[in-house]
């Protein structure tokens, strides 16, 4: 399929590869489910190049903020913080007996950013070559492409029907989603409100105010949260602490 389709193929690679072309990026976006009154909102600043990620992840419910979630990854020590439950997280990257670094700082690297910088979402256009096009366009700035196709239900159950994905042609990164159910109605969705990739990123935007708040364990941490399920990339890039 990849030798018959060499063009998608190649679309598919940059979206995999993508944190080989981004240095750094900034953005927000949001996520809806179908048939939720719920909206998932990110706000991110991320440098690969220097091993810093800060990022928000707000649950939102009948437009008002019922959970917000700060992470910082900076000198080595990954922090998270639920500010209306005044509690935060703390642990190293290095060294650290929990897990591998590489996969920790992989983890904390990527949160509440990489649907955006570092996409999973390529896993419906790998391989189904037949079953989406492709065109050239701008957006947000930026040269794209533009894929309009529709996911079977082998792909994927809940996503099944028509849907369009944007992607950035220099970096693979993920612009645009929408997945369409009957009467072209939006169900599952990701939005990009702004997103700028490989400009500079002030040091201080890497800043997480902790003062008056409650240090926990991240077992405790986890089981605070009310959107916060603690599986990874389910629509937050969640981490697991099992």
């Amino acid at each position: 399929m990849a030798e018959a389709h060499p063009d998608q193929f190649g679309i598919v690679q940059k979206m995999y590869y993508s944190w080989d072309f981004i240095d750094n990026a900034q953005g927000k976006y949001e996520i809806k489910y179908p048939d939720e009154n719920k909206s998932r909102l990110y706000t991110f600043s991320v440098d690969l190049e220097n091993r810093k990620n800060r990022s928000t992840y707000e649950l939102i419910e009948n437009g008002q903020v019922i959970e917000t979630i700060h992470v910082l990854l900076k000198d080595g020590i990954a922090t998270r913080q639920m500010p209306q439950k005044h509690i935060f997280t703390k642990e190293p990257i290095e060294n650290n007996p929990r897990a591998g670094a590489d996969s920790l700082y992989g983890r904390y690297i990527g949160l509440f950013n990489s649907d955006i910088t570092n996409s999973e979402w390529y896993i419906l256009i790998e391989g189904n070559y037949e079953d989406w096009t492709y065109s050239e366009v701008e957006f947000l700035g930026m040269p794209a492409f533009l894929i309009k196709g529709t996911i079977s239900e082998d792909k994927s159950e809940a996503l099944a029907g028509p849907f369009t994905m944007t992607v950035s042609k220099e970096t693979g990164a993920l612009l645009d989603l929408k997945c369409y159910e009957e009467n072209e109605k939006v169900g599952f969705s990701i939005t990009v409100q702004d997103l700028s990739i490989n400009k500079d990123i002030p040091d201080d935007v890497f800043v997480l105010d902790v003062n008056g708040n409650k240090e926990v364990d991240n077992t405790e941490f986890n089981l605070n949260g009310v959107g916060y399920s603690g599986e990874e990339k389910t629509g937050g890039e969640e981490i697991s602490h099992d």
